[in-house]
């Protein structure tokens, strides 16, 4: 037995430790009452209440995340590609943007042209080139000495 005892009082933490771990007590209580409430009181009134919406909204949730991680599996090649290819692609970016913006000016200014151009060439096939598509009726790419 007192071998025992000897090893009990081995484990208590000397004088000077206990009173630390009550300063330290003191503390951590002291900075739980400030958010004692209403925050730690919600979070035990509302707890219950939120466990039973999780039990009625996970399977419900269960689909869309295994959707979700299926997606995130099949665009890892891509993201992985975009590691050697993104500089070049904002390089690409950097100089289509602005471009892609003056073509729609262009197309703007180009389609009284192209549309006489389609005008004449439908009513002049003997030109000798011919535009026409199937939903007009005829075959595309043929000229005017091809359909005689």
């Amino acid at each position: 037995m007192y071998d025992l005892t000897c090893q009990l009082a081995s484990f208590d933490p000397p004088p000077e430790d206990q009173a630390q771990l009550f300063v330290n007590l003191d503390r951590t209580m002291a900075a739980l009452r400030e958010v004692a409430r209403p925050y730690i009181q919600d979070s035990i009134t509302k707890g219950a209440p939120t466990l039973d919406e999780a039990i009625r909204s996970f399977p419900i949730q269960r689909p869309f995340l295994a959707n979700s991680e299926g997606l995130f599996r099949e665009l890892r090649p891509g993201v992985r590609a975009l590691r050697t290819s993104a500089p070049v692609l904002a390089d690409a970016l950097e100089i289509g943007t602005p471009t892609l913006r003056r073509s729609v000016q262009l197309n703007r200014r180009l389609e009284p042209l192209l549309q006489e151009l389609q005008r004449m060439l439908r009513e002049d096939p003997a030109n000798g080139i011919s535009f026409a598509t199937e939903a007009d009726g005829e075959g595309s790419d043929r000229t005017a000495e091809d359909s005689t």
